[in-house]
């Protein structure tokens, strides 16, 4: 069994040290397990541990994080897997405790910038898929070593999806106006707005797809383009859309 213990002392999280307060306590057994929110003492810090051993496909092992209630985002294999940007996963085994709970005591340590840091990577990563996106592979986990077969039309929409959660994301929080944030979302509108028409235009013209997959790929690529006018319009930007010279060459 492996714990995470609080000092009040030192104002830390320890993995695997018994002479403090013990939170949580790993285990072995199989099938679903939450946690609940686990306040860490005297501080705005919580967390959630969910598991669910033993059930091939369908099993996981994650968590959750908040810090002055807001939850704590995570950009680890965001671009590159299905994965939403609020949860940690590790692989779905008790050998993987240490790994979860590890993560746990760093973002304990680096709380106060952590979701600035990881919407920046995550904004970083997504800004240069976008100009080379024959460079993504889409994978189940970041533990995968199985790739989605996508074709050029799907891809574009999983990074166009990214680019509306991002956005949101960058919203929710707050973050739209510091500086580098600002800049590379900015700079991911400007390119999503392209791939969006030309993504558009290719669902259109493809002849092989029902009208109800094209429908609901028009839906997808669209709640996107709804996100980034939004975000434009609050921040004054509203010129990237109209000055957009790839767009008009797409329309």
């Amino acid at each position: 069994m492996n714990v995470l213990s609080f000092d009040k002392k030192t104002d830390s999280l320890y993995y695997n040290t018994w002479n403090h307060p013990i939170l949580f306590s790993t285990y072995e057994e199989n099938g679903w397990k939450d946690s609940g929110w686990i306040q860490v003492p005297e501080s705005s810090f919580a967390f959630r541990i969910m598991s669910n051993f033993g059930y091939g496909n369908k099993a996981y092992l994650k968590c959750g994080v908040k810090y002055k209630e807001q939850l704590l985002v995570n950009s680890d294999s965001w671009c590159e897997t299905k994965k939403l940007l609020t949860y940690w996963e590790e692989q779905p085994t008790t050998d993987y405790w240490e790994d979860l709970l590890m993560h746990i005591v760093d973002i304990y340590k680096k709380r106060d910038a952590w979701n600035y840091n990881n919407i920046l990577n995550a904004a970083n990563k997504l800004n240069h898929y976008l100009s080379f996106p024959e460079q993504l592979e889409v994978i189940a986990h970041k533990w995968s070593n199985t790739h989605f077969n996508y074709s050029l039309q799907i891809k574009n929409i999983h990074l166009i999806e990214k680019c509306n959660e991002l956005i949101t994301k960058v919203q929710e929080l707050k973050l739209e106006n510091y500086d580098y944030i600002r800049d590379v979302t900015s700079e991911i509108c400007g390119k999503v707005i392209t791939l969006i028409f030309k993504t558009y235009n290719s669902i259109i013209d493809e002849s092989s797809s029902t009208a109800k997959i094209k429908e609901t790929h028009i839906e997808r690529i669209t709640n996107c383009f709804n996100t980034v006018y939004r975000f434009l319009q609050n921040t004054n930007q509203l010129h990237l859309l109209f000055c957009n010279k790839n767009v008009i060459n797409e329309m």
